[in-house]
């Protein structure tokens, strides 16, 4: 399934609402209803569709390559492989400085904090 179409110009066009709660219910179906990568329940918190290896770096656009997010994770993931991703959370969690003790979430809220 195609997940991403892209305008003549070259530029990402969004999901329509259909495809888009199609895509839900598949993915919902086939992980619950939570981050993929923090665990964090998304029933009512926005949700994003990530794409786990991202297309920019030759990911394909498949469903077998996406994942429910939530805002934090997608936002700190950004543009980096999941391999690439778990590598730099656990560069954060070996900083004397990062609350590691206080889980992912605090982690997300910290590189938030870092970046204004």
């Amino acid at each position: 399934m195609k997940t991403v179409r892209f305008s003549k110009s070259g530029k990402r066009v969004p999901l329509s609402k259909e495809l888009r709660n199609i895509v839900l219910d598949l993915l919902t179906g086939k992980f619950g209803c939570v981050c993929w990568y923090c665990g964090i329940n998304l029933g009512s918190k926005e949700i994003h569709i990530d794409h786990i290896d991202p297309l920019s770096k030759g990911g394909a656009d498949t469903i077998h390559n996406l994942a429910l997010s939530c805002v934090s994770c997608n936002r700190a993931k950004w543009d980096l492989s999941f391999a690439e991703f778990v590598r730099w959370v656990n560069r954060l969690r070996r900083m004397e400085t990062f609350p590691a003790k206080d889980g992912f979430n605090a982690m997300i809220a910290y590189v938030d904090n870092e970046k204004r």
